[in-house]
């Protein structure tokens, strides 16, 4: 039966992150999908080794460019919508249907969804508005409901890499991601060129993932770039595509982006003044390479990675669509019970959610964990949880495509 959705996650040394990622796809709504993943060889370590689904095809791929890499995944999927995910993010159980959903309204061919920080309570990215430059600025007022966004003042809506998907059809029509994007700005070329093709973009605000921003080759793990050549290029040649008379005014506007930003790190304490002027030189070196950026050939060769999942684990992926959700309020961070029974839940392909007072001062903060825990870390007491009934109906509204079963008190 050809599946719903080709989930493609692009993997380059985050064996764990990705493993994490899969093991939130285990859990989603959507009845019938793949994932492919493709990347190195700790990626496909974390794709044999860990847990996964029952269809999980593997791409190898070593090179660092990820619109090539993508391209590589969408060259495999076989549904009629490839969806795409970092794999340091994991995905909310309702991510993939409401992507899905997003597609169906009439002359659109992208749908993005919202992406949480590392905290998994305050957004990091949800909605903006992409200029021919490549620029981005903040989407007012904050889209709340599904629906098609359409352009606004040469502007049109945007996208993050992190989360977002793209009709097969479409996506194939205007020829992939372009790969001289290796970093930076290649889901944004892939928006304006669907644009210019007569799709639209609609946003999904409940298709949610959280995002950790991992280290990577392009990012230290004080979230600080390790060098900014690659979005100079990626800045340079953008504007070259799709602003030519404006090529000047749009690079110097993206150095100003990243030297407010560098220098908002350094008053922070987190680099040196320095650095600063170091990774600025980068960028600029980034453009002046922009003109002798080669287009790799695409790499496409696909194998499967063998049986990831027991019997029965395969049976629970292919009937999902009908997951289970069970809230638990637990007596503070030991409380054996609580998470025992969380853990019962989730092995039996349940949707399992641990709110945990944590006290006053405690920051708050949503994390998910094996074997499939979502832990609300709430600074509330025990006895204001039992009272404020609200928390727990804002996390079922969250879930309301799940059918809920119990709410339990242990």
């Amino acid at each position: 039966m050809t599946p719903q959705a080709s989930v493609v996650i692009v993997s380059r040394g985050r064996g764990p992150e990705l493993a994490r990622c899969l093991l939130s796809l285990e859990f989603q709504t959507c009845p019938r999908f793949e994932v492919i993943v493709v990347g190195d060889r700790a990626a496909r370590q974390a794709v044999v080794a860990g847990p996964g689904l029952a269809r999980v095809g593997f791409a190898p791929f070593e090179a660092a460019n990820i619109a090539a890499a993508r391209n590589a995944g969408v060259a495999a999927a076989r549904a009629p919508v490839v969806a795409f995910l970092d794999d340091d993010a994991v995905a909310e159980p309702c991510w993939l249907a409401g992507l899905i959903a997003a597609l169906q309204v009439p002359g659109v061919g992208l749908a993005a969804g919202y992406v949480r920080g590392p905290d998994g309570l305050a957004f990091q990215w949800r909605g903006e508005w992409l200029t021919p430059e490549g620029l981005s600025r903040p989407m007012t007022p904050v889209p709340e409901v599904p629906g098609h966004v359409f352009a606004q003042d040469g502007a049109v809506p945007g996208a993050m890499g992190t989360n977002f998907a793209v009709a097969a059809k479409a996506l194939r029509a205007v020829g992939g991601f372009d790969a001289r994007f290796r970093y930076f700005l290649d889901e944004s070329d892939l928006v304006l060129r669907l644009a210019a093709a007569g799709q639209g973009v609609a946003y999904a605000p409940r298709a949610q993932v959280h995002h950790s921003l991992a280290p990577g080759p392009y990012r230290r793990a004080d979230r600080l770039p390790r060098s900014l050549v690659a979005v100079g290029r990626s800045a340079a040649l953008f504007a070259a595509t799709h602003a030519p008379d404006a090529v000047a005014d749009a690079v110097a506007a993206h150095r100003e982006r990243q030297r407010t930003r560098l220098v908002r790190a350094m008053v922070a304490g987190r680099c040196l003044p320095d650095q600063v002027w170091s990774l600025l030189r980068s960028f600029d070196r980034g453009v002046a390479q922009a003109n002798r950026v080669p287009v790799p050939p695409p790499e496409t060769s696909f194998e499967k990675a063998g049986r990831l999942f027991s019997q029965d684990a395969a049976a629970r992926s292919a009937s999902a669509g009908a997951v289970e959700a069970v809230w638990l309020i637990a007596q503070g961070r030991g409380d054996p019970r609580a998470f025992a029974a969380a853990e019962r839940a989730a092995e039996a392909g349940g949707v399992a959610t641990v709110v945990i007072p944590a006290g006053r001062l405690s920051r708050p903060q949503v994390v998910f964990r094996a074997p499939g825990l979502w832990l609300h870390n709430l600074p509330l007491s025990k006895r204001q949880m039992t009272a404020n009934r609200h928390v727990l109906d804002h996390l079922q509204a969250e879930y309301s495509d799940i059918r809920v079963g119990n709410h339990v008190r242990v």
